[in-house]
């Protein structure tokens, strides 16, 4: 595999050389190589280390489909966390994680392990768990969401990703509603209401678990819908989230939105959902985070001087 060495913050990692892939004809990308890796997703990977570090104190993380390693490594390396255990299936993928958690010297804080996502997750639960669990696959992160659950401790954060965008913003119907209970119509703001079609998704999960799944920190970037939970594992919890699931009603062409299910003027009406309708982001946590990257920003920026 041709591979080259990156630094991303403040980490040193071996990515594939994606260049080296490149075939007559056609687009190259980060899916051209063997292993994925996307520098484009770093101010992701940035956000990621302003929630562990939110956190408080020494949290455990568990990045459980880590491909070569990024967000992982750089929250070992960058973060105040106390344990990072990084997973994925694909061989060469953990062959370049490996020489990262060398070259970083975070072999005593880094297990590296190749187990289904699933099986990983289920493995745990809220009592011995981790404060933070990521799980970014490629594509839906839909059939991953309930096992991760699993693993997180009672008062920890999921971090979930989906690449789906096609799905989620109801390009492809009826995989949407395979895999997500919902429908979505073109209207403005699609993007959004996909969004909220994913967060809608994972408060429902939660909740048939017997637990909340609270908005952190949720956001569309690119093709990309990240969103992170607070889990609180108590029945009231959960059922107020759950009394703020429902359901958007736009005009049939989807250039308004409506406050009934039909238009008064042409009649007819599409409706998106069932999806989040409360607020995508909680302010103090927010604070949280943004003081922890500048804290962040402002050390590196010492070490450098």
């Amino acid at each position: 595999m041709y591979t080259k060495q990156v630094v991303e913050g403040k980490t040193l990692l071996y990515v594939p050389d994606i260049i080296m892939y490149a075939k007559k004809g056609k687009r190259v990308g980060p899916w051209s190589a063997p292993v994925f890796y996307n520098p484009n997703a770093s101010a992701t990977r940035d956000i990621s280390l302003g929630i562990v570090g939110a956190l408080g104190s020494r949290p455990n993380v568990l990045d459980a489909m880590c491909g070569i390693g990024a967000r992982g490594l750089r929250i070992a390396v960058e973060s105040n966390a106390s344990e990072v255990v990084i997973n994925d299936v694909n061989p060469d993928a953990l062959e370049l994680a490996y020489k990262s958690v060398e070259a970083n010297g975070v072999a005593g804080k880094v297990d590296v392990q190749s187990v289904g996502a699933n099986a990983l997750c289920a493995a745990y639960d809220y009592r011995e768990g981790f404060d933070y669990v990521d799980v970014d696959p490629f594509g839906s992160v839909a059939p991953f969401v309930t096992t991760a659950l699993l693993a997180v401790k009672r008062g920890g954060v999921l971090g979930v990703c989906s690449t789906d965008a096609a799905n989620l913003c109801g390009n492809r119907p009826e995989a949407l509603y395979r895999l997500y209970f919902a429908r979505n119509t073109y209207t403005l703001g699609v993007k959004e209401v996909g969004l909220r079609i994913l967060i809608g998704y994972v408060v429902r999960a939660a909740a048939s678990m017997g637990f909340a799944a609270s908005p952190l920190l949720c956001y569309h970037y690119g093709d990309y819908f990240r969103c992170h939970f607070k889990l609180i594992r108590t029945l009231s919890a959960a059922q107020e989230l759950m009394n703020q699931i429902g359901y958007l009603h736009s005009c049939s062409d989807g250039a308004k939105y409506l406050d009934s299910q039909l238009c008064s003027e042409c009649k007819r009406g599409s409706e998106a959902g069932p999806l989040w309708m409360g607020r995508l982001s909680s302010r103090d946590f927010l604070s949280s985070v943004l003081t922890e990257l500048k804290r962040v920003e402002s050390q590196s920026a010492r070490e450098a001087e």
